[in-house]
């Protein structure tokens, strides 16, 4: 986990040198390059998403599942 967070702090900070706009997009971040579609789920959905991935972590961890 600790190497994503050094990514993205990578990306911005390059972003913030090198992007030509006032905006941080998602090209100045090097981020426009997925093929296909992206999910847009709103922020209940994300939420709720979050929610059951953190239960079924807690339930790996102490061996439910």
């Amino acid at each position: 986990m600790a190497g994503n967070i050094r990514e993205l702090m990578s990306r911005i900070r390059r972003a913030m040198v090198m992007c030509e706009r006032s905006l941080i997009t998602p090209e100045c971040l090097d981020l426009d390059r997925r093929e296909g579609q992206r999910i847009i789920a709103t922020l209940e959905e994300a939420r709720t998403t979050a929610e059951m991935e953190a239960i079924r972590n807690s339930m790996q961890k102490t061996a439910v599942i």
